[in-house]
């Protein structure tokens, strides 16, 4: 199974039946998600890896900067964006 991964700030919502939900928003505001783009809900447990700050309280969480969530065979990880390499970046041709 193929890594899929997604960029932005996240809310984690703790379930009723132990599960997590996880959105990717634009921009939550005090937890409160807007502009949600993805969504992962009911994972039985989320990988929250160093570097990530979370604010909120029980039963609500998000980031507070934007992160990469990666979902794989394994389950969801959330950890920071990793850094641009801009040696291995390429020109883009104008011409032709």
């Amino acid at each position: 199974m193929p890594n899929i991964s997604d960029n932005g700030y996240c809310v984690i919502v703790d379930n009723a039946d132990g599960t997590q939900s996880i959105l990717i928003t634009a921009n939550p505001e005090n937890g409160n998600p807007s502009s949600v783009y993805a969504r992962y809900i009911g994972d039985p447990g989320v990988d929250i890896r160093d570097g990530v700050t979370l604010l909120g309280g029980p039963g609500c969480h998000w980031t507070t900067e934007v992160v990469q969530v990666i979902s794989d065979e394994t389950g969801l990880h959330i950890g920071p964006v990793p850094a641009l390499d801009a040696s291995a970046l390429q020109p883009i041709s104008t011409s032709g």
